[in-house]
């Protein structure tokens, strides 16, 4: 049994960790419990409903909501005594296995050790990245189907992608991610909308036998006249329907961030990262 305990990021970087979790427990057929996910549970069609009954993935771990509070408070706080006491004692092995990866060198779920001790042993999981790409091939179509977004924000994003797809030729997304970036990586890429628009305009050329619309998301307010003269359109500002409207896009670009990177992997969309402000962006 694993379970992941500890919550990395936001939406996005939990839905990498739990693709990666998902894939390997499909794999190897061990028992997963992700308990860092609560607040998204009600956006989706595979937590929503406490995931698919015939696979051992589940989202809690017990029931009802207050013993599985409980469960987490007892079992998944490191610093809960009898924990610290086994920890201390070098006995904690015994009873489950942490796997900590604070380095971000990233942790391979196909290890032969890590299978077999998630296959005979209680893990507590904490850390990023982990990954397991061979097995991320094998069931993408089931692990997408799990992260579909409910009906309600589908239609939301069918209307406006339809809209969208009556004025344009191509569609090209543009994930403009500012807000927390002023302070991720000392500001490295916290880019003006100005920056934004001249990448807009590079594509226009690079498609210009075609029309061409962007769709823009942004966690701030979108300065609409720096967009001048090119054809865009805006997402609704939910964070479920803006990420699954990008995924609909034909191209994706944006600063370096899980978010663009998740709808490119959802839509199976090409996507080019904006690393520095003066690289000029292709497809």
């Amino acid at each position: 049994m694993v379970i992941i305990a500890d919550k990395q990021g936001q939406l996005a970087n939990r839905l990498f960790l739990l693709r990666a979790f998902i894939a390997n427990a499909l794999e190897y057929q061990y028992t997963l419990i992700y308990t860092n996910f609560d607040e998204y549970l009600p956006y989706f069609e595979g937590p929503a409903s406490q995931g698919f009954p015939r696979y051992r993935i589940r989202a809690q771990l017990g029931y009802p909501t207050s013993l599985n509070n409980y469960l987490q408070r007892i079992i998944l706080n490191p610093d809960y005594f009898p924990i610290k006491v086994l920890r201390k004692l070098n006995r904690l092995e015994y009873f489950s296995h942490y796997v900590y990866e604070v380095d971000n060198t990233g942790f391979d779920l196909g290890a032969p050790e890590f299978v077999k001790k998630a296959q005979t042993k209680i893990m507590i999981i904490r850390g990023w990245p982990f990954s397991d790409k061979k097995s991320q091939k094998k069931h993408v179509l089931l692990i997408k189907k799990f992260f579909t977004p409910l009906p309600v924000y589908r239609q939301n994003i069918a209307r406006l992608m339809k809209k969208i797809r009556l004025e344009v030729d191509i569609v090209i997304g543009i994930h403009i991610r500012r807000g927390d970036y002023a302070k991720f990586e000392n500001g490295r890429y916290f880019y003006g909308f100005d920056v934004y628009a001249q990448k807009a305009i590079e594509l226009a050329q690079q498609f210009k036998e075609k029309k061409v619309g962007f769709l823009l998301c942004s966690n701030d307010p979108i300065d609409t006249p720096a967009f001048a003269g090119l054809r865009t359109f805006f997402g609704t500002g939910h964070f479920i329907e803006d990420l699954y409207a990008l995924a609909e896009c034909d191209y994706l670009i944006g600063p370096p961030s899980t978010f663009s990177a998740w709808a490119s992997f959802y839509g199976d969309v090409p996507l080019q990262h904006i690393r520095d402000a003066q690289t000029v962006i292709a497809f």
